[in-house]
């Protein structure tokens, strides 16, 4: 009787680490090589977050811009807006200000960021064009 008490404690005490999370890192893209138009500003869909359950809600993000058919350099920001109720999107924080790209694919246009957002149920994006328009690729890394 001790013997199959101490099998099932044990078990018991083993059943945390086999019930361990997906600790699996998912790339997603806002944007793919979505074309922008200068001036504007661009929302990426909306992504549940309670699909990708993240961890701690630290991100990254490898961005890529070009402006593809003139030597004029572009300048976009990327921001994030956190909802709870996928309507209202009430803070908006830059994940990159003034990153600047070419038609060029040796000069800029990569960048990759690191941004922590706090718990929300949704996220978005948001990309302001400045001086060019730009062809925009987003892959944001969630765990």
């Amino acid at each position: 009787m001790r013997q199959l008490i101490s099998l099932l404690v044990i078990l018991l005490l083993a059943l945390p680490v086999c019930a361990d999370e997906d600790h699996t890192i998912v790339v997603v893209r806002p944007w793919d090589n979505v074309n922008l138009l200068v001036n504007t500003t661009n929302y990426s869909s909306a992504l549940d977050l309670n699909t990708y359950k993240p961890i701690d809600f630290k991100f990254s993000m490898q961005v890529q811009a070009t402006n593809i058919l003139t030597a004029t350099a572009g300048i976009v920001t990327v921001s994030y807006e956190l909802s709870n109720n996928n309507v209202d999107y009430l803070t908006n924080v830059n994940v990159c200000s003034g990153y600047s790209y070419t038609n060029s694919p040796t000069s800029g246009g990569k960048g990759f960021y690191f941004f922590e957002t706090g718990k929300a149920r949704y996220i978005r994006f948001k990309a302001i064009v400045t001086q060019t328009n730009t062809w925009l690729t987003g892959w944001l890394a969630i765990q």
